[in-house]
Formats: structure tokens, sequence, C-alpha cells
């Protein structure tokens, strides 16, 4: 399938027969398009067309806090956040940030050589502080008034309206020296608190729980959403469950996300919307075909059972095959496209699905609007 193929097929110019050919039998078309996301390592701005033209209209933008304001009385250095938001803007899609990290002002110092520092979250109340003034600086950059919202020359920029606090908070190697659920409530009660003083609007969704991380000392995903809702008053500080079901196949990935509606339900939590902020296979372990089988099938049962178990919108890891050595033995060719932008059959899968389901959607009672078109 050509990227003219797939561009036609997104923007609606081919007639309905020749998309829904693409399309997943039996896909419901009442999917609004906020519903699929995509994230990329490292793109350049001309790939948010091509993500945008396969059917994406949702970007996970990585925020970190210590690449932004690298020194106390520094001040914040926003141009790369800038140059991706405005990006995504003129290629139609929206940004949905993912706010992590801390500056070498803030974290507590490492317990073993090699520890990545700026994954060691704030804990003390001044570095929490520091964190919240953080969360407020994004909204009144980014958010319905701010700074690049009120510039005329910004024409298509679409305004952040949800944020995520985190990524994978549950395991060692992103909370480190080891993930506490109830140091994580507290940091997204600081992020709540810095972005709705700003924009009262503004929805927070939990960082993606990876379902079983391996390394020692972490949690499973289905536990420690439990131990948050032990957390007093903690379900008025979020918007969305974020989920990374990651699984050998899509049914037990969708054994993960049940899990994860089975606890909110327990936690009195039955209307809070979930979202899959990554899934993803590899084409090197379960082969080309085996990949986009996979993300097929994963697809279309989530969409079936969307209003269901509330999920709103499912984000696939990754767009492109990552060409440098990673800590993750399988990320580097769970991309959509190769390295050198060749589509993999997943890429024809997944647009097709996204062509046959957003045709006429209709949007749930409660959305994560930070996503919306």
């Amino acid at each position: 399938m050509s990227w003219e193929s797939i561009r036609r097929c997104a923007a609606g110019a081919l007639a309905v027969g020749a998309c829904s050919a693409l399309a997943a039998p039996g896909a419901s078309a009442s999917v609004p398009s906020k519903f699929f996301g995509i994230f990329a390592e490292a793109p350049a701005a001309s790939e948010f067309e091509e993500m945008a033209a396969a059917g994406f209209r949702t970007y996970r933008l990585p925020v970190n806090w210590a690449r932004v304001q690298p020194t106390r009385h520094g001040g914040y250095e926003f141009d790369r956040v800038d140059h991706q938001i405005i990006a995504l803007g003129k290629a139609g899609m929206r940004a949905l940030p993912v706010v992590y990290g801390t500056p070498p002002f803030v974290h507590a110092p490492p317990e073993n050589p090699g520890e990545r520092v700026e994954l060691h979250p704030p804990v003390r109340r001044a570095d929490l502080v520091e964190w919240r003034r953080f969360n407020a600086a994004l909204a009144r950059r980014y958010g319905p008034h701010g700074k690049l919202a009120r510039d005329p020359a910004l024409t298509g920029y679409r305004p952040v309206r949800s944020w995520i606090i985190w990524n994978e908070q549950n395991a060692t190697f992103n909370w480190q020296p080891r993930p506490k659920p109830r140091q994580y409530a507290r940091l997204v009660k600081f992020a709540h608190a810095g972005l709705t003083r700003v924009n009262r609007r503004a929805e927070v969704v939990l960082g993606g729980m990876f379902g079983f991380p391996l390394a020692s000392r972490s949690i499973n995903a289905a536990r420690y959403l439990r131990q948050l809702y032990r957390v007093r008053r903690f379900k008025r500080r979020f918007d969305a469950v974020n989920v990374h079901p990651y699984a050998a196949s899509a049914a037990l990935a969708i054994d993960q996300i049940r899990n994860a509606r089975s606890v909110m339900k327990r936690a009195g939590d039955r209307r809070t919307p979930i979202i899959v902020g990554e899934i993803g296979w590899s084409s090197f372990a379960v082969g080309q075909d085996g990949q986009a089988r996979r993300h097929a099938t994963f697809l279309r049962r989530i969409i079936a059972r969307r209003h269901r178990w509330r999920i709103e919108g499912a984000f696939i890891y990754v767009w492109r095959d990552i060409d440098t050595v990673t800590s993750c033995f399988w990320c580097p060719t769970a991309g959509l496209v190769a390295v050198d932008g060749a589509p993999k059959p997943a890429l024809t899968k997944v647009s097709g699905i996204i062509a046959g389901a957003t045709d006429g959607g209709r949007r749930p009672t409660r959305s994560v609007r930070g996503a919306d078109p």
C-alpha cells in the first residue's frame, strides 16, 4: 500500500468501499478520530504529516523537566517543545504531553552507579513546589489561553488540555530507586494543582502503568493501581487511568485492560475513562505479518469494548523502527515503518482499521479533551 493510498483513505477522499476494504471486518464506524494516537522516537517534522496521513490525530509528546529547566534560576527553555507542538498543529495533530523527569537541582542522589538521576522523582515539599510551578508554566504556555494559543501567527495551533503525569511509575527503571504509590500520588497532587491553577478545566491523566515489569522492586499495574486508590482523596486528582498492557498476544493485552477496569470498579470508580498509553509488538520477535495481526486483533477488540470499559484512546508504540541500541530488546523493531520509512504490513492494517472505524464517529459522554481533533 503506497503512502498516497494511505493519505487518501485517511483524508476520506476515496469512496467508502475502497477504504472499507482495508478496514477491520465488523469494525464499528463510531470511533472519534481522537481515539487513535502514536508515539515516535526523535521524529522529524515531516513524519508528523505521515502519521496524520495514516489516520493518527494525537501524538504522545514527552516533556522532560530536566531538559526544559536545567538550572534552578535559569528559567525555562521551551524551544524544543514549541517546535514539536507547532509542527503537530500544522500536520493536523494535537499533542498529549507526558510530563516527567527532574533537573539536577531537584533529584535525590542516586543509590547505585548508573542510575538515571532524572528519574528520581521530586519528593521533598520544596522540590514538589518547583514541580507545581513547572506544570503551571506549561499550562500558561500551551493551554487554551496560553502564550502560543494567543499568537495569531500560529494558524492551526491546537492547545493542550490534557496532561499525562510521569511514565511507567510502577517500574523501578522509571521511578528510582523503587516505585512508591504514595509518592506518586503526591506528585500528581502537585501537578494537578499547578495545571488547574492556570486552567481549571485541565485534565490530568495518570502515567501509563506497565502491566508486569520484570525488574526487582517493581509493582504490577493492577496492584499499583489498587494502592493508588487507597490514598485518601486521590480520585479527585486525575481524570483518566493510563495502562501500557504489553503482552505476547492481543488477548493477554486485553486481559490487562480488563483487570484495570475491575480494580477501578472495586474502588467505586466506574466512570473514569481508560486510555491505552502504549501498545505494540516487535516485527523481529513475531515477524512482520505477526506484528500486523496482533495490532489488528487488539484494535478490533478494544473498539468493540470501548463503551463497556470506557476506553478513550489507544496509542501505538512506535511509529518508526529505532536504529540505536536501547535497554529494551524488542523496541527497536516495534515500528509501523522501518528505519528508512518503508511501511510495514502493520501500518496497512492499522491505518485501514482507523479509516473504517472513524467514519461518522460519535463522542462518548466524557472525554479526555486533550486528544480532541
